[in-house]
């Protein structure tokens, strides 16, 4: 046990600090100390056991003792560690930092009644901090940034600049001396919405090694993105007395950061928006982000092969300039909206060309468009968006920019091209679904859809209407319920072999409703196929017969009874035209004149034997006669 003891002092007397136990209150009333307190302190052990000359507290600087009590009774309180920096006064007078890790000792109640921990000099490293922080740190910052705002400020006695870059006359427009005049121009320059973020800095949890992001408004009112990395430099009692650091011009990244957030929020709305507010959306937005003086959106008209604008960031504006220069004096055509103008001179312009991606100059619009847009709304620039799928143009949009903006819109008209004319596709093919879906639900025939295996997927209201089966009721299902027993399995083989070929099949079926009544229909059934020709769905197309079938069968009745009665009279009968040209004549014709009804059919009396020219202009008058009147007429020949 004693060995053990001796190799334990001997461990702790060779660390570059000491250990300690104490009491848990305000003095640190100590219990047990190593002997490396003698070194750090200039106090023996015996000095500092149970305050004998001095307590532990009255070490610890003055301005510190009320902020590592409340830290300490924090931490312990939690049962946690406490790592923590702070200066004591030496025997000797001297100011020392030192280090501390420490831990609290709990009884068996849970009651906090000792601490112990390690304390190490860090004295020199503290030093050799502020001194880099002091000189060092401007220098390398120099040295590796110039182009960006390199500042030291400090705040005690009394706030100012220090240093100021001479950079900062082209990030902020005011010149170093300006700074210097004036110690809360730092602050000034901050964008309102801004000032809480630069403030924070002073808050006792802020993190030095997170960069700010903070808005400055420049000398000439325009407004800049900042990204300022800021280093503290505290006194020996630990308070901020000044900040180093370096800011840096952001505007272009952040425009690119919050015209990327656009295009993924744009493309998102897309998705749901109809095409006039696609248009609206396209407008507005890009008016405000790109602080665009007009936007115009044309839509190409295939058929009169001119681009049409269709809606505009500016709906109204006086045309009596651009009507002068056209020629036109009309009051009415003066009222004329910017969205109702038209310009032929469109279509011979280099914009008509099927391009996915160009730029567009005065030169390559209408230019006498150009010319007056110019003149009113004073625009400089102008970029061009192709609304282009698989060279076919669809339309274009003209973005007038200011200088600042135009290289970021010519980086980015590409995608917002390619988003906003795959959404204007899909608003078509959405219309003309929907047209689709109208004429399906709304088609007096039956409608059936199935997969592959000829499993239901789909009906429209009519087939309900005629089978008496509702959707849940069919859906999933072989359409074989619908089966009669009228058609035997080589009727079914020879269908499913015709539509799995590829082929389409029509015929008629005998079917089944759900009452038990039968119905005919009619159906053409076919394949649907995928872009890749590979079969995906049948689809039928079927129209109820039933009745048309009825009355086919009573016409055929009908006609059979009178071809039996027609053929059955003892007199010769002859049906023809008003020109006197048989079209029908019975049996009793054909053995009475000797001629087969092969033979008579296309002939007049004459055939007959009716030769006396008065007689046969006799019958014709007559044949005439009763054509015009429908009154029936006998006549002997």
């Amino acid at each position: 046990m004693n060995e053990i003891h001796r190799k334990l002092e001997t461990l702790i007397g060779n660390l570059n600090g000491f250990v300690y136990r104490c009491k848990y209150d305000k003095n640190w009333t100590m219990e047990y100390l190593s002997e490396g307190c003698l070194k750090i302190t200039g106090y023996s052990p015996e000095e500092l056991i149970e305050n004998k000359v001095i307590s532990f507290n009255d070490l610890i600087v003055a301005e510190y003792r009320e902020f590592l009590w409340n830290l300490w009774k924090e931490n312990f309180s939690k049962k946690e560690h406490v790592i923590v920096e702070y200066p004591i006064i030496t025997k000797n007078g001297e100011i020392k930092w030192v280090w501390e890790q420490s831990c609290g000792v709990f009884n068996e109640n849970n009651e906090l009644v000792a601490l112990e921990g390690y304390i190490t000099d860090i004295t020199f490293q503290k030093n050799a901090e502020i001194k880099l922080h002091g000189s060092n740190l401007i220098l390398k910052l120099l040295a590796d940034k110039t182009k960006d705002l390199i500042y030291r400020y400090k705040f005690k006695p009394h706030p100012q600049f220090v240093y100021v870059s001479p950079s900062s006359t082209e990030i902020t427009g005011y010149t170093p001396d300006e700074h210097y005049a004036d110690p809360f121009l730092g602050m000034k320059i901050v964008h309102p919405e801004d000032k809480n973020i630069l403030e924070s800095i002073f808050q006792a949890n802020f993190d030095f090694n997170k960069p700010l992001i903070i808005r400055w408004i420049k000398k000439n009112g325009e407004i800049i993105w900042t990204e300022q990395k800021n280093v503290p430099i505290y006194n020996s009692f630990g308070e901020i007395i000044a900040i180093e650091g370096i800011a840096r011009n952001i505007t272009a990244e952040k425009q690119r950061e919050e015209f990327d957030k656009f295009l993924n929020e744009y493309s998102t709305e897309l998705i749901s928006l109809e095409l006039d507010k696609i248009f609206e959306f396209i407008t507005n937005k890009l008016t405000r982000f790109l602080n665009s003086s007009a936007i115009f959106i044309f839509l190409y008209d295939e058929i009169t092969k001119k681009l049409i604008l269709k809606k505009s960031s500016v709906n109204k504006i006086n045309f009596t300039k651009i009507l002068k220069l056209l020629g036109k004096q009309s009051k009415k055509e003066i009222s004329f909206k910017l969205d109702e103008l038209t310009y032929n001179q469109i279509a011979e312009e280099k914009i008509i060309q099927k391009k996915s991606l160009y730029d567009l100059t005065f030169g390559q619009i209408p230019k006498i468009l150009a010319k007056s847009i110019q003149k009113l709304l004073n625009i400089n620039y102008l970029n061009g968006i192709s609304l282009s799928k698989n060279n076919n143009l669809l339309g274009t949009i003209i973005i007038a920019c200011n200088e600042n903006t135009k290289e970021l819109n010519l980086t980015y008209l590409k995608t917002l091209g390619g988003i906003t004319t795959n959404a204007f596709i899909r608003y078509l093919n959405e219309i003309k679904l929907q047209k689709l879906e109208i004429a399906i639900e709304q088609n007096p025939a039956s409608i059936v859809i199935t997969d592959t295996n000829g499993l239901i997927e789909y009906i429209n209201p009519q087939f309900t209407q005629i089978t008496e089966y509702t959707y849940d009721e069919v859906i999933g299902k072989n359409p074989k319920i619908l089966k009669s027993g009228e058609h035997d399995k080589i009727f079914y083989k020879n269908l499913w072999n015709t539509i799995s070929s590829g082929k389409v099949w029509t015929g008629e079926f005998l079917n089944k409703k759900k009452s038990g009544e039968l119905y005919w229909e009619y159906a053409r059934i076919a394949p649907i196929k995928n872009n890749k020709g590979k079969i995906i769905n049948y689809v039928a197309i079927k129209e109820d017969i039933t009745e048309l079938k009825q009355k086919n069968d009573l016409l055929l009745a009908s006609m059979e009874s009178y071809q039996s009665v027609f053929n059955s009279v003892t007199d010769a009968i002859f049906i023809h035209d008003k020109n006197s040209v048989f079209i029908e004549v019975n049996k009793r014709a054909e053995t009475m004149f000797g001629y087969s009804k092969k033979e008579l059919i296309g002939k007049n009396p004459k055939f007959v034997g009716v030769n006396d020219m008065n007689n046969y202009v006799k019958i014709f008058k007559i044949v005439q006669n009763v054509f015009q009147t429908g009154i029936p007429t006998t006549i002997e020949f």
